[in-house]
């Protein structure tokens, strides 16, 4: 394993441990999605975009983290 995936993998890791405190906060699930996305989870890391884009009350941002979403793969 990388030095940059043990990296990811870690991150990952602490970021999930604030799961119950910030599900509904956009920008956790849009870092989460970027975590995901970069361990090659593409399906969840979509998911995580999805859902971060259903949480902003932001248009733009809205825009941003739906193309996320979309090129995801």
């Amino acid at each position: 394993m990388s030095i940059q995936r043990a990296a990811v993998r870690c991150s990952e890791a602490r970021i999930d441990a604030l799961s119950g405190a910030l599900d509904t906060y956009h920008l956790y699930n849009a870092v989460r999605g970027d975590l995901l996305g970069q361990l090659g989870r593409h399906a969840e890391a979509r998911a995580e975009f999805l859902r971060a884009a259903e949480l902003t009350g932001n248009r733009a941002e809205r825009a941003l983290l739906l193309d996320r979403a979309q090129t995801s793969r």
